[in-house]
Order: structure tokens, then sequence, then C-alpha cells
């Protein structure tokens, strides 16, 4: 009788895990798939990207005025 009943609830059990596992990959998915997209929207897209080179440089995120100002003076040779 007992016996009987633990096999019953086993092949319950069994039938249900490839179910279970199946869920719990889908909803990883899911989430994992939803992480992607918020990443995508923060990042900027190509256009964005194109519209931010500039002279055939990247803009970088340091590329100031005052930075530029200091590269130009760097770059000035000294003729002694």
């Amino acid at each position: 009788m007992v016996r009987e009943k633990n096999q019953k609830a086993e092949e319950i059990n069994t039938s249900l895990t490839p179910l279970k596992v199946q869920k719990r990959r889908s909803t990883l998915l899911w989430t994992v798939k939803k992480r992607r997209e918020i990443n995508d929207a923060k990042r900027p897209t190509r256009l964005e990207e194109r519209a931010s080179i500039t002279d055939g440089k990247r803009k970088t995120h340091f590329r100031t005025e005052a930075f530029e100002e200091r590269q130009r003076l760097i770059i000035v040779p000294t003729v002694s």
C-alpha cells in the first residue's frame, strides 16, 4: 500500500520536473532578454554614435575646449 503510494508520487514528480525546469528556464531567458533590452536602450544608437564622431576622431567624454586648448599648447613647437 505505502509502496504503491510512493510509486505513484514518484511518477507524478518525474512527470512534473521537466515542466518546472522548462518554466524556470523560460523565466530566466525572459529576464535576461529584458535586461538586455534595458541596457540597449541606455546605450547610444548607431546614428547617435556616428553623429558624435567629429573630424574622423571619435568624440570622447574628456574632449572639452580646455582639453583641446592644452593639446594645442603641447603641439606648438618652441623655436629658440
